[in-house]
């Protein structure tokens, strides 16, 4: 009995006989979610409570406003506080890499079982997410990098011109780190907790599966990064600076139209809408490629009810 419940637990869905999935919001997928979101809680609470002693009242949300200037990216990010401080910022600095290992594992499998292919690609806007993580906590700091190097290898003037500018380049890497972290909050976080909630993977595989089970976890973590940059005072997202995101949609949602209609991939969702999702309905009495003008305005409205949800729980410190 138990060694039958596992049969395909290492089973891609071309493996798996048709009908052993579990139906969208029955008991199972609901679970599933709410478990997600119990353990995304948990450890938002554990993340952000290292050091919560010494912190004093007022920090968290308003925390952006005290942000450290001058030294590396690094040192600047901990120069100051305890150790557990520095421990919740590396914990949350490492859930990056842990999605990356995540990931290549998940490939490892796939490729294992001869199921890996153009369909699996890290170009859905939940596999994107991960990029604009890494973007934000290791892109900046690899700049900050670079420019110490340049100017320890250059000579005496060259170091001094750049120590004159060094608030300018800092503000720099500031501005990369609140991007990509305005992206992960408005975007990507509500992104991943639809992709729960309309789950497109529970058709195909059992509950006791790897691909069930690694989906689960991995939209969980894309929400946990987010919330706890945004819950831990490090991002503020304003709707002045909705351009963020807008100009991020552009730059990546043309080019993987494009690459869908030459492979016949779904990326984002733009060939063809999710079975018993939003898209579906809009594509009900919108038609296809009509759906995709409703995708855009679905779109728009969740950024702006994303924006509006930080200022109504922040209040005037989250001013529109």
């Amino acid at each position: 009995m138990g060694i039958a419940m596992f049969e395909y637990f290492w089973k891609q869905q071309d493996d798996i006989p048709a009908g052993m999935g579990y139906p969208l919001f029955g008991v199972a997928h609901l679970l599933s979610v709410a478990i997600t979101l119990f353990f995304v809680v948990i450890l938002a609470r554990w993340i952000l409570g290292l050091g919560a002693a010494k912190r004093r009242p007022g920090d968290g949300l308003d925390a952006a406003k005290r942000r450290p200037r001058g030294g590396s990216e690094a040192s600047a990010e901990l120069r100051g506080v305890g150790p557990e401080v520095a421990r919740r910022r590396r914990i949350i600095r490492g859930i990056p890499l842990f999605m990356v290992g995540l990931e290549v594992f998940k490939d490892l499998f796939l490729v294992h079982v001869g199921r890996f292919g153009i369909g699996y690609l890290p170009l859905h806007i939940c596999s994107i997410g991960i990029f604009v993580f890494l973007f934000r906590e290791w892109g900046a700091l690899g700049m900050a990098q670079s420019s110490r190097e340049s100017v320890s290898g250059g000579h005496a003037a060259m170091a001094k011109s750049s120590r004159e500018s060094e608030p300018g380049g800092h503000a720099m890497l500031q501005r990369m780190k609140d991007v990509f972290g305005e992206i992960a909050f408005i975007l990507i976080m509500p992104a991943s907790f639809t992709a729960l909630l309309f789950a497109d993977w529970t058709v195909y595989y059992p509950v006791l599966n790897f691909m069930n089970i690694y989906s689960y976890i991995w939209h969980g973590l894309l929400i946990l990064y987010p919330v706890t940059l945004w819950l831990g005072g490090e991002i503020k997202p304003s709707i002045r600076h909705i351009h963020y995101v807008l100009l991020f949609l552009c730059v990546v949602v043309l080019p993987i139209y494009a690459f869908d209609k030459h492979f016949g991939c779904n990326y984002f969702f733009v060939n063809w809408p999710v079975p018993d999702s939003p898209l579906s309905w809009l594509a009900s009495f919108m038609g296809n490629p009509g759906y995709l003008v409703g995708y855009a305005f679905l779109t728009l409205a969740v950024i702006l009810l994303m924006y509006f949800g930080v200022w109504a729980i922040g209040g005037k410190d989250s001013s529109l």
